[in-house]
This record gives C-alpha cells, sequence and structure tokens, in this order.
C-alpha cells in the first residue's frame, strides 16, 4: 500500500517597505493566513526597493524591528530577513528572492501577498511575467479598487 507523501508547508512571502507596518498589513496577512490556510506568513521589510528610488524614512534595522513588533503574538507570522539590504548595494527584486526562498524551503508551497496597489504597478517590476511562475500571487484589495485595467 502506498502512502501518501506530507502535504507541503504553505508559506506567503509579505515582503513590503514596512515603514511602519500598520494594521492595515497585519489586517491582510490574517486574512489570507485564514483563507488559504497559510502555515507560515513571512514578513519581509525590504533592503532597498527599486521602484521607490528615494528610499525609506526608517533605516532598515529600525523597520525591521517595528514589523517585529507589530507581529510579536500572532499565531504563524515570522520575520524574515531574507530581503535584507545586499552587500553590492543593488536593490532587491521580489522574483530573486522568491526563488532563494524556494531553495531554501524545498517543502513548502509558496505564495507571494501583495497589496493591489503593488500588483497595479507589478508590470514595472523585474521580471514581472516570470513572478507568477516562482509563487502563487495572493492579492489584497481594497474597497472601492479599480482592476478594471
Amino acid at each position: 500500500m502506498q502512502q501518501d507523501s506530507p502535504a507541503k508547508r504553505r508559506v506567503a512571502f509579505f515582503g513590503g517597505t514596512f515603514d511602519p507596518p500598520h494594521c492595515g498589513h497585519i489586517a491582510v496577512a490574517r486574512a489570507a493566513r485564514n483563507a488559504l490556510r497559510l502555515d507560515t506568513v513571512l514578513f519581509a521589510p525590504v533592503g532597498s526597493q527599486p521602484l521607490k528610488p528615494e528610499g525609506s524614512t526608517a533605516p532598515y534595522d529600525d523597520r525591521v524591528a517595528m514589523t517585529e513588533l507589530a507581529i510579536s503574538g500572532e499565531p504563524g507570522f515570522e520575520l524574515s530577513t531574507v530581503d535584507a539590504p545586499n552587500a553590492t548595494g543593488r536593490p532587491n527584486y521580489t522574483l530573486h528572492t522568491l526563488r532563494r526562498l524556494a531553495a531554501d524551503l524545498p517543502d513548502a508551497e509558496l505564495f507571494c501577498l501583495m497589496g493591489a496597489d503593488s500588483f497595479l504597478s507589478l508590470r514595472r517590476w523585474h521580471g514581472a511575467s516570470e513572478l507568477p511562475f516562482a509563487a502563487s500571487l495572493v492579492i489584497a484589495s481594497r474597497p472601492g479598487e479599480d482592476f478594471s485595467d
């Protein structure tokens, strides 16, 4: 008799500047965790966001600390530094981060959680056409968000 292989862990990557992390970020992650039966939501403050050349107001280490405080006590929420600043100073690209996560978590089914505002700018992202192949995209909309385009 053949045994079923164990189910893969369901892990969502939730990247962003988190400058600062707020109730909306937490609400989106909770909704995704519950709706998709996620085991883990990885909150990953980005080191250098290429579509925000002016950078963040708060330094990376402060955004990490704020994010850690914001998610403390939430089941299945974890801080990840997978998107920390590169030693080379180059920007962080979600596609590269997702590929790195897939290599680091071979036992996981990956999701990429993002807000509607990020989704609507997706065509400007590095390797945008490859993102859905790196992880299933999960888009959190806002009331009144227009997706007609």
